[in-house]
């Protein structure tokens, strides 16, 4: 086993949170190499936080490149954040070919939220190790850490404007990984804030009607389709068509008295027409909610149809009904329904009390951190991520 650590951290947050982490790890005598894919990179790192190393090649060059790197400076550990990024798949497909490969941590938001991060040796969700431990004690409440969804707004824009206004002469080669342009993003924050008034007004008489509905109400917890989660765990259709697939089963299959409430995720920014998709796609009996209460939608909830969205493990905790339409680290027999969505709606049936809570206690005990990736859950993160790591065999 190698004793001199050489954590290798590849692209991060934008945040300052991987600078956090940095930070802590040379404090318990690690060295730490950064190596950065953009000018935005650049923005959130410190010098005390280790070196930094730019890649500006062409995609197809990383991989001999990331290959030297591991061989010249004796990288023992590298982190990634998920496993669904090109340069993160790339390294950890590359550490598969090594006779002495690094170890791969992956961090990611919590499986469980808020007030935990996820940490994992190489792979997440279907590519998890993970494995329930029915010895596993139960875990104590999360820490409430504050947070400013202004603050993580601003931190989005710097990175992608310091890629916007630079990349082309420090980074030629640079691509987003995400879906669209920053501007598109942008636009629909904007145009998000200036319906909000309004919006507010439409969810709460939505939500009186869900509330007063004297029927089985079923929950699909909307992602975002430019998340590593659908694009890499998901089905292959998309988030969109998947969408309207389920539609098309509940009108087909669920019970005439039965509602399909779709909930928006907090940090949709309004770019898809959800309502329209949604309301073209079904009889009146599925319903989009811009916002709301996801507690008393939970509460009010017959069954809960995920993707694989952390709201499925909340759905279960509270012995929900609950099908997994993509790759889920609580797709588990016994967990989740496995009969059929179209069968679903008419019979769904509970996860098993015993299992589901030896699942959690087990999956926090092997996978959670506490922390979080900004605000004031950055440092506990950082140095909670940092002891498991170096302690990692």
């Amino acid at each position: 086993m190698r004793d001199n650590r050489h954590i290798l951290l590849l692209q991060g947050p934008a945040s300052w949170f991987f600078a956090a982490l940095g930070l802590a790890l040379r404090r318990r005598s690690a060295k730490v190499t950064r190596i950065a894919f953009c000018p935005g990179d650049h923005l959130f790192w410190r010098r005390k936080s280790g070196q930094i190393l730019p890649f500006r090649g062409a995609r197809d060059g990383y991989a001999n490149f990331l290959a030297q790197v591991l061989q010249q400076q004796n990288v023992t550990d590298i982190i990634c954040l998920g496993d669904g990024r090109f340069w993160h798949a790339k390294a950890i497909a590359l550490c598969t070919t090594l006779p002495d490969p690094p170890r791969i941590h992956i961090v990611e938001h919590g499986y469980y939220r808020p007030g935990w991060l996820t940490l994992e040796r190489d792979g997440i969700n279907a590519n998890s190790r993970f494995s329930v431990d029915v010895s596993a004690e139960k875990p104590g409440p999360p820490q409430n850490f504050k947070s400013s969804f202004l603050r993580y707004a601003l931190m989005d824009i710097g990175w992608n404007l310091a890629n916007i206004l630079f990349a082309k002469i420090r980074y030629p080669h640079f691509k987003t990984h995400a879906l669209v342009r920053p501007t598109q993003e942008w636009r629909g924050w904007i145009s998000k804030a200036v319906k909000k008034p309004f919006a507010k007004i439409s969810t709460a008489g939505t939500s009186e009607k869900i509330m007063a509905h004297s029927g089985p109400v079923f929950v699909f917890p909307l992602q975002l389709d430019g998340d590593y989660q659908i694009r890499v765990h998901g089905p292959k259709a998309g988030l969109i068509k998947t969408v309207q697939e389920v539609c098309q089963s509940f009108t087909s299959h669920a019970p005439q008295n039965a509602l399909l409430v779709f909930k928006v995720h907090p940090l949709d920014n309004g770019r898809i027409n959800w309502a329209k998709i949604i309301g073209k796609a079904n009889n009146s009996r599925c319903i989009f909610l811009n916002g709301g209460d996801l507690d008393a939608l939970l509460k009010k909830a017959a069954g809960c149809v995920t993707i694989n969205s952390t709201v499925g493990l909340e759905s279960i905790d509270r012995a929900i009904p609950t099908f997994v339409l993509g790759k889920a680290i609580y797709r588990i027999e016994g967990l989740c329904s496995h009969d059929g969505l179209n069968g679903f709606w008419n019979n769904p049936q509970p996860p098993d009390a015993q299992l589901a809570q030896q699942f959690r206690n087990s999956l926090i005990a092997k996978t959670q951190v506490s922390g979080a990736f900004d605000g004031s859950g950055v440092k506990t993160g950082a140095d909670n991520i940092a002891k498991r790591v170096l302690t990692a065999g």
